[in-house]
C-alpha cells in the first residue's frame, strides 16, 4: 500500500496458508517473506516488490522464518529450527551461525553489515517468547547478550542513523 494506506493490494498468501515475515530489500525491489510449504513447513521465498516472480530460496523440513535482508542486499538471515542461519538472496550457501540448546530467533543486520543481532530463549520450541537480544558478528563469531537485569526482548531492531 502507499505511505497514507491507500492503494492496498495483495502480494502472496492464500486463506488457509498466509505468508508471514516480510521483509524489504535495502534497495526496495524485493520483499523476502515465509510460506507455507506443502508437507507441513515454512521456507524463506522473494518477489518483486510488486508480487512478481515468486521464487523459493530454502528447501528444507525445518521451519525457517524471520528473513533479514544484509544492507548491501547480497544476504538474507534467517532463523532455522532455533538457530540463526544466513544465505545469498538466490538461496545458495547456506551456513548456520549458531548451534545449542537456546531458541535462537530474529535475526536483525546491523547497518553496516558487520553484526547481527537477534533474540535467545531459554530453550528450543519456546518461539515467540521474550528472550535476551544477543549482538554476533556476521560470521557467527563472539555472540555477547547485550540485554540484561531481567528485562526481556522479541524483535530486535538497530537504530539507523
Amino acid at each position: 500500500m502507499d505511505a497514507d494506506g491507500s492503494g492496498e493490494r495483495k502480494l502472496s498468501g492464500e486463506p488457509l496458508t498466509p505468508d508471514d515475515f516480510p521483509a524489504w530489500s535495502p534497495d526496495g525491489s524485493m520483499i523476502a517473506y515465509v510460506s507455507f510449504v506443502p508437507g507441513g513447513n515454512e521456507d524463506v521465498f522473494v518477489m518483486n516488490a510488486d508480487g512478481s516472480s515468486p521464487r523459493r530460496l530454502t528447501r528444507s523440513p525445518a521451519y525457517d522464518y524471520a528473513p533479514s535482508w544484509s544492507p548491501d542486499g547480497t544476504r538474507i538471515a534467517f532463523g532455522r529450527d532455533g538457530d540463526i542461519w544466513v544465505m545469498e538472496v538466490d538461496g545458495a550457501n547456506a551456513v548456520r551461525l549458531t548451534r545449542g540448546s537456546d531458541q535462537d530467533a530474529s535475526p536483525r543486520w546491523s547497518p553496516d553489515g558487520e553484526r547481527i543481532a537477534f533474540t535467545r530463549s531459554a530453550k528450543r520450541g519456546s518461539f515467540g517468547s521474550p528472550g535476551r537480544i544477543v549482538v554476533m558478528n556476521a560470521n557467527g563469531t563472539g555472540a555477547a547478550r547485550i540485554v540484561t537485569r531481567g528485562l526481556s526482548a522479541t524483535w530486535p531492531e538497530w537504530i539507523r542513523s
